[in-house]
């Protein structure tokens, strides 16, 4: 494996060093939040960060990472903060292969590890080095460690994961779900998510009442290729009622695949639907989803050689950025829309019954007999 791991690493610094060019688009974002939260007890700085600049529309453990990170200084902290990225999606295929060992006895294979991490640290690339996007590579690398963890059985350390993961980015607060899946003190670990949760934006909401509010009313362009106008919502930018649709149909599919016994598609299932209903169409949301629908191939347990939503998903992306662009908006629209809904459908439908992990069997396989 030591092998796989090196063409993974060399693979994976190949296309970030092809990124570089025009890389870290939206690094300024950060580093604007994080020189704002640094200055404390100054008028729109501190506290007041998300209040004065809703155009932030990370959490605040994103926040606290960059302060670390842009602390480098200039291009140094951009540079740094790539390096941290590229290495925490490495970080999500290494926990996801050491975790697949749990479900089914033995670790994928050298040929199936390349098969799913081949096709992702390309596209990863273009979240962690050609955008720059800390806030959606921590919330999926914590997702995915957080699914690791539950899947070892240990539900307090996924619980804590999985709040980080929300402070990171609010649009992972549906794959808090995954805790359902679990039976052992269900209700203790909700409620301990739920106040980790609070406890990360309380202070913001606290100081400035109207945090919420400056959230909430930040807008982007409907763009004329989303799956949201091929839905038939034609708003210019951002209907007000989006983003609340978004939370409660991902927590809605969320919930069912937990019920199906198919917790591990959760996050793929909630992002398909955020991708589903949302105005932008930018390359880095591919990135999150294809991580999630590798945490499908690799942790369930009727796991095939070939990781077809890995690949599927990576298929869908060179098709985005390639024949797509040379196709009319409507059309790319479109095929997004079937494209996810497909998804949706297959994740919510494929295996239902079929509970993926029976927790703490990876414990009894290697319980040596109690002599009598």
């Amino acid at each position: 494996m030591a092998r796989v791991w090196f063409v993974l690493t060399t693979w994976a610094t190949l296309w970030s060093l092809l990124q570089v060019p025009g890389g870290m688009y939206s690094w300024h974002y950060f580093a604007t939040g994080a020189g704002a939260l640094s200055r404390l007890g100054s008028a729109g700085g501190g506290l007041h960060v998300y209040a004065v600049h809703p155009e932030l529309q990370m959490g605040p453990l994103a926040l606290l990472s960059a302060i670390t990170i842009t602390a480098a200084g200039g291009s140094a902290s951009a540079a740094l903060g790539a390096l941290v990225m590229t290495a925490l999606g490495l970080m999500s295929i290494w926990l996801l292969v050491a975790a697949a060992g749990s479900v089914r006895g033995q670790p994928p294979s050298p040929r199936s590890t390349l098969l799913v991490g081949l096709p992702l640290m390309p596209v990863w690339a273009v979240l962690s080095v050609h955008y720059g996007h800390l806030d959606d590579a921590l919330a999926m690398s914590l997702t995915t460690a957080a699914l690791c963890a539950l899947i070892r059985d240990r539900p307090w350390l996924a619980t804590m994961l999985v709040a980080a993961a929300g402070a990171a980015k609010p649009w992972a607060l549906p794959f808090a779900l995954i805790l359902l899946a679990h039976p052992v003190n269900r209700a203790r670990r909700v409620s301990a998510f739920v106040a980790l949760s609070a406890l990360a934006w309380m202070p913001f909401l606290l100081a400035d009442p109207s945090t919420l509010q400056r959230l909430g009313s930040f807008v982007i362009t409907n763009a004329p290729d989303s799956a949201l106008r091929a839905l038939g919502i034609q708003a210019a930018t951002t209907p007000p009622w989006d983003r609340a649709a978004q939370l409660c149909f991902a927590a809605a599919f969320a919930l069912w695949c937990v019920r199906i016994g198919r917790p591990v598609a959760v996050p793929a299932i909630a992002l398909a639907v955020r991708l589903l209903l949302d105005p932008g169409t930018y390359p880095y949301y591919t990135a999150s989803l294809l991580l999630a629908v590798t945490c499908v191939d690799l942790l369930q347990r009727w796991y095939r050689s070939v990781p077809w939503l890995t690949l599927s998903v990576a298929t869908w992306f060179i098709f985005s950025i390639t024949v797509a662009t040379e196709l009319p908006a409507a059309v790319v629209g479109t095929s997004r829309a079937i494209f996810l809904a497909g998804l949706i459908a297959y994740l919510t439908m494929y295996g239902a019954g079929r509970n993926e992990f029976p927790w703490g069997a990876h414990r009894t396989r290697h319980r040596q007999p109690v002599e009598t």
